[in-house]
């Protein structure tokens, strides 16, 4: 075995233990946020009469019209809003 030939293998063992230092690293990191991703969210904090009142919904009901019309349709729109 010559000195080029040691050198390689000493250089390429550095390398590999490197690498797997860095791989332990990564594992580690992956299962932390792994752990901390599973946990469930804290609950939100709400008053009670928020909770039992449920929310308005609003519908809104469009007419088709053409391209050709959009003066139409904003119109139609503005009724909507504005009742």
């Amino acid at each position: 075995m010559d000195a080029n030939s040691s050198a390689g293998s000493v250089n390429m063992a550095a390398i590999l233990s490197a690498l797997n230092d860095k791989l332990d690293s990564l594992a580690s990191d992956v299962a932390t946020l792994h752990a901390r991703d599973s946990q469930p969210p804290p609950p939100v904090n709400q008053p009670s009469s928020q909770q039992s009142t449920p929310k308005p919904h609003m519908k809104l009901e469009i007419t088709i019209v053409s391209p050709s019309h959009l003066s139409t349709w904003m119109v139609l729109l503005l009724v909507g809003f504005n009742g």
